[in-house]
């Protein structure tokens, strides 16, 4: 389930409010947030948890190997799912490339008249 704007974020473990200084998943496809108590128990019981899955949610998606970073201030995560996020930034690439093949186009332009100039002196100098 993508999280909406309107939707407070809670932790996927204990599904208590977060509130910040909080982490949150940055691999996870639906964003996964972590409250500072959750991920300290969870990193105490470590040598590494590559498939720990938090015992009150079986149906949980989080790896508890993902990277997580940490969200200190007032900012808020980010409430896109992992297709807008992607849709996004497929626009912004678009862009760019469109903006890349108009300087492209007219470089090629400018040497197609440099080649014309070149040629005219050439005729030039070859009559002579």
């Amino acid at each position: 389930m993508a999280l909406k704007a309107r939707d407070a974020p809670t932790c996927i473990r204990c599904r208590k409010s977060v509130k910040h200084p909080f982490w949150c998943c940055i691999t996870c496809e639906d964003i996964s947030f972590i409250c500072l108590e959750c991920n300290k128990a969870i990193e105490e019981a470590k040598p590494w948890q590559w498939e720990y899955r938090p015992v009150s949610d079986p149906e949980d998606k989080h790896n508890w190997a993902h990277p997580l970073v940490l969200i200190n201030g007032d900012q808020a995560p980010a409430t896109q799912t992992l297709e807008e996020r992607f849709t996004e930034e497929n626009a912004k690439v678009h862009d760019r490339l469109n903006g890349i093949e108009a300087s492209l186009s007219q470089s090629v332009n400018r040497l197609n008249g440099i080649e014309g100039l070149l040629s005219q002196i050439l005729a030039t100098i070859v009559k002579q």
